[in-house]
């Protein structure tokens, strides 16, 4: 049975998928990965922990954007130690009272005094990078269109270029549409002319 082509709402990448998954409803991420974060976007804010609770349990740098423990904890984490731990997706998050938040988010509540209303994004597009000044809080069109990095499927290793041949080609979501461009003999050239009509369609690229 061919293959139908979809668009992944959360990276906006382009994957093939059977026709019998998408009759499900099912078919609307390229990876597990994305499923995740996706899940995650959906879920209510956490409003139960108040910036002056995490104030009372951590210091926060906005300069490295490291979280330190102020006190013990039940896990054996002492005062003074560096607290996060790595998610599958590459995200820092804490443990608060047997519940796991994601880092940038209590980074945005500690400086900011409340939760954020979107997405936070990483502006230099890594994950683990909790700078204040690294995050902004945007909406989830915004947030995936600052997007650095090809997905796993992505076999030319540079975001936005498709191989064929020996040919590249530079492919991107405009208003939900996949465009492909004229090709390039290098990937090079092909992520160059994409980061082009990234920067023009996209509003919330920072490349």
């Amino acid at each position: 049975m061919a293959k139908v082509n979809r668009t992944c709402e959360q990276c906006s990448a382009a994957f093939l998928t059977k026709p019998s998954v998408v009759a499900k409803g099912a078919g609307r991420y390229c990876s597990h990965a994305c499923s995740s974060a996706a899940k995650r976007r959906t879920e209510p804010l956490p409003l139960g922990l108040t910036a002056q609770q995490l104030k009372d349990l951590f210091s926060y740098d906005t300069e490295t954007g490291l979280f330190t423990r102020l006190r013990d904890s039940n896990n054996q984490a002492k005062a003074g130690d560096v607290a996060g731990s790595l998610t599958r997706e590459g995200y820092l998050s804490i443990c608060i009272n047997r519940r796991a938040y994601l880092v940038h988010r209590l980074a945005w509540l500690y400086v900011h005094g409340e939760w954020p209303q979107h997405c936070i994004d990483h502006r230099d597009g890594v994950k683990s990078n909790n700078r204040i000044a690294n995050l902004r809080d945007v909406p989830h069109a915004m947030n995936v269109h600052n997007r650095h990095k090809p997905n796993r499927q992505n076999t030319s290793g540079f975001l936005g270029v498709v191989k064929q041949g020996e040919r590249f080609w530079p492919r991107i979501n405009i208003k939900g549409k996949i465009r492909v461009f004229p090709s390039h003999a290098t990937a090079e050239e092909a992520h160059a002319a994409y980061v082009e009509l990234k920067r023009k369609h996209h509003e919330g690229c920072l490349l």
